[in-house]
């Protein structure tokens, strides 16, 4: 995936979930500045159905959370 970097350029990362996992992953495009997520997470809120943004467990809420780390290392 692809995010404005507010330093110049772009932020580049990928998401991952398997059952009870979540990691994210994100850097600069001159790789110096870097942030890693993982984190794991009860098996009943993977369900797909269940998604919610807001949830902070949510991908959303962990790349949110790499690139206002990012961010913040300007």
């Amino acid at each position: 995936m692809q995010w404005l970097d507010v330093c110049g350029g772009f932020y580049y990362g990928h998401a991952g979930d398997w059952s009870g996992y979540r990691t994210v992953a994100v850097t600069s495009a001159d790789a110096k500045r870097q942030a890693a997520i993982a984190i794991t997470y009860p098996p009943e809120s993977s369900d797909p159905a269940n998604s919610n943004p807001a949830n902070p467990l949510a991908v959303e809420a962990l790349e949110t959370a790499a690139r206002t780390a990012l961010d913040l290392s300007c």
